[in-house]
């Protein structure tokens, strides 16, 4: 059985909904792609519900809290976490069901005007609603990445505030900069290939 306060950690997490009846997670989920998921508080008893799409419908998870060790877990389920990012990390990779092998891939975003109110939007939540790439979000996304890469690329400079000659904050480490990109090989599993260009 979870405690308000530990629940009160994930209040501002994306996948968090918050109290929501079973059947307006389902809505939400409903026109999501396979592997969408969202936390939200338990209508019946103290604690967290996990509702996930899979291939033919929504299932829900009762996600319960041992009141002696504060490790969280899948009800039903044998493996325990020390918190629900744990859980999340896990079920990222492991199916949450071995009949349907969905893992937690995208938290559902929360509707417009629901949210911790900061008014800074996440484009990665808004990428796949409704089984569609959100073009406008991945441009920006993708504005997001290259902007943090180039400040990851500034001249690597000396204590007393000059560059260095013949180094580079680069991957690779060479004496000039390189640029390197990410190749998905058919048929490879893991990660991408990386493939540099001089």
């Amino acid at each position: 059985m979870a405690t308000k306060a530990a629940i009160d950690v994930y209040r501002g997490e994306p996948w968090f909904h918050g109290i929501i009846p079973r059947k307006e997670a389902e809505e939400r989920l409903d026109t999501a792609i396979v592997g969408t998921y969202l936390f939200r508080e338990a209508e019946t008893r103290p604690g967290l519900s996990l509702s996930v799409r899979v291939p033919d419908r929504i299932k829900h998870f009762m996600i319960s809290q041992n009141p002696e060790t504060l490790r969280w877990q899948l009800v039903g389920k044998p493996t325990e976490f020390k918190d629900v990012f744990e859980l999340v990390t896990y079920h990222g990779k492991t199916p949450t069901s071995t009949t349907d092998g969905t893992c937690l891939k995208y938290p559902c975003p929360l509707p417009a005007g629901e949210g911790d109110g900061d008014g800074e939007e996440n484009p990665y939540v808004d990428l796949v609603n409704d089984g569609q790439v959100n073009q406008d979000a991945l441009d920006q996304a993708r504005r997001m990445s290259e902007e943090r890469r180039a400040s990851l690329q500034q001249p690597a400079t000396t204590a007393s505030g000059k560059e260095r000659k013949g180094s580079t904050t680069s991957a690779g480490g060479g004496a000039g900069p390189h640029k390197y990109e990410f190749v998905d090989l058919p048929g490879k599993r893991g990660p991408p290939t990386i493939k540099e260009h001089p």
